[in-house]
């Protein structure tokens, strides 16, 4: 009798898992998917004032004329402008 009784409370438990932690969250990401399904608008590419982010190492003297070209060559053709572009 107590083994049923604990195999019932098992399944319970298991049950109430699934129903409480795993459907939700399964619920949630495929919101989340279908929400970003599809094509992309234009604003999500570019809007025209794009930015990089350069850390203090551009500012402090670290980098040098290489750098920049490298810099140069990595974000052409991306939107980015500024005095380097």
């Amino acid at each position: 009798m107590a083994r049923r009784r604990l195999r019932r409370a098992g399944k319970w438990a298991a049950w109430t898992v699934a129903v409480l932690v795993i459907l939700p969250v399964t619920v949630a990401g495929t919101a989340l998917r279908a929400q970003y399904a599809g094509a992309a608008s234009p604003q999500t590419t570019t809007r025209g004032r794009d930015a990089f982010w350069l850390g203090h190492a551009w500012v402090d003297g670290r980098r040098d004329d290489a750098d920049v070209a490298a810099l140069r060559r990595r974000i052409e053709g991306t939107g980015i402008r500024g005095p380097i572009c």
